[in-house]
């Protein structure tokens, strides 16, 4: 999740998805750490490189929707979320991957916590209000 100075999140809408608006996410791959994908997925999705990323320590598994099943390997059914955090002084300008995401916006953390989609990054979100 990228913040700027704790009081904004930046969304991203996902380019396959109507109105789904989300944090940065991905999946790890075969023996990546998942601080590594973090740094990974956080350059891929945004550009953003070189910028420090905190552990929050907080780790979530939760059953995967039908609509994403296709995403995992067959017979998976539950995923598990680490939770990272960008803090940035000040508001960047991303390079978003328009396969992946087609609009960004930086949005006070209760209109970004309303925004999202997944309850995990709703959570996240007001986890920093």
């Amino acid at each position: 999740m990228v913040v700027h100075t704790a009081t904004e999140a930046l969304v991203i809408k996902r380019a396959d998805h109507e109105n789904f608006w989300q944090s940065i996410t991905g999946s790890l791959r075969w023996g990546e750490s998942a601080a590594d994908a973090a740094v990974r997925e956080l350059h891929e999705e945004t550009g953003l490189s070189g910028y420090p990323l905190r552990d929050s320590g907080i780790r979530r598994s939760y059953e995967i929707l039908t609509q994403w099943q296709d995403r995992y390997p067959p017979n998976t059914v539950r995923n598990r979320e680490h939770l990272f955090y960008c803090e940035l002084v000040d508001k960047v300008s991303v390079s978003l991957n328009p396969q992946e995401h087609t609009e960004q916006e930086w949005l006070l953390l209760e209109d970004a916590s309303e925004r999202v989609f997944s309850w995990t990054n709703r959570l996240a979100i007001q986890g920093l209000l």
